[in-house]
């Protein structure tokens, strides 16, 4: 059994020139757009959901659309924004910011660390370095405590 309805040829001619009226010239188009240009962008637009949103690869990016970093949808990283604010100055174009504890929506001050990006990797090994110190000197610790290790 067929399901839906099925036009004749007559009727498909109709409906197809009934659209073809429908469509605007491309004129109108262009006063229309040229009308709506700004209106329906940020907190103006229907689907505003304040800014803020995550990244695919799981950074916050705000909606700052006079930031000079700003990409094609006016979208910044709020870890560089945090930065920015806390230095009091803007980050410079050969630069970027590392999270100290690898996770990438923690943008407190305090976990973020500014570097050249080619100086980048060095600030990874630092920080692996300083955490298999701290973890070495911890354990030095429960030994002397346990007796088994002297100064």
């Amino acid at each position: 059994m067929l399901k839906g309805t099925h036009h004749s040829t007559e009727t498909r001619i109709k409906i197809s020139e009934k659209q073809k009226r429908r469509c605007l010239n491309p004129e109108v188009k262009a006063k229309m757009r040229e009308a709506m240009k700004g209106k329906m962008v940020g907190p103006a637009n229907t689907q505003w959901k304040g800014g803020r949103q995550k990244h695919s690869e799981g950074y916050i990016q705000i909606w700052s659309p006079s930031h000079p970093r700003a990409d094609t949808k006016r979208l910044v990283f709020e870890h560089m924004l945090v930065w920015e604010k806390a230095q009091g100055r803007s980050l410079p174009f050969n630069w970027t910011i590392h999270h100290i504890n690898g996770i990438r929506d923690d943008n407190r001050p305090g976990n973020l660390l500014a570097c050249p990006k080619g100086n980048h990797h060095y600030a990874l090994l630092l920080q692996s370095l300083r955490t298999r110190i701290r973890a070495l000197e911890a354990e030095n610790r429960r030994l002397k405590l346990q007796g088994k290790l002297w100064d």
